[in-house]
């Protein structure tokens, strides 16, 4: 089943050079590809958590290969996902008003 249409791939900058490196659920970070100073790389998941919460990274043996791994990711834990954005941004309004 292909990735549901509210997750893109995007930018993490404007000033980013190459293709977009943050896979984003109606613009808020899910997962992030990042290269390593060797040239390999390696994705960032749970981007949506809170800071309090352990990072999780795993290594990618491509680009390529990062990508079409978080959004396998992305497809098996879409129902979490959705859910704690909307614990996120339902914290961000309050905190607006």
């Amino acid at each position: 089943m292909p990735l549901h249409p509210d997750f893109r791939w995007i930018k993490a900058s404007q000033h980013d050079k190459g293709p977009p490196t943050v896979l984003a659920l109606r613009g808020e970070w899910v997962a992030r590809l990042m290269q390593k100073l060797d040239g390999s790389w390696y994705v960032r998941l749970d981007c949506q958590q809170p800071i309090t919460e352990a990072l999780v990274m795993r290594d990618c043996s491509s680009f390529e290969q990062g990508v079409h791994g978080a959004e396998a990711w992305a497809e098996r834990h879409e129902e979490r996902i959705r859910e704690e954005m909307a614990v996120k941004l339902s914290g961000r309004r309050k905190d607006k008003v």
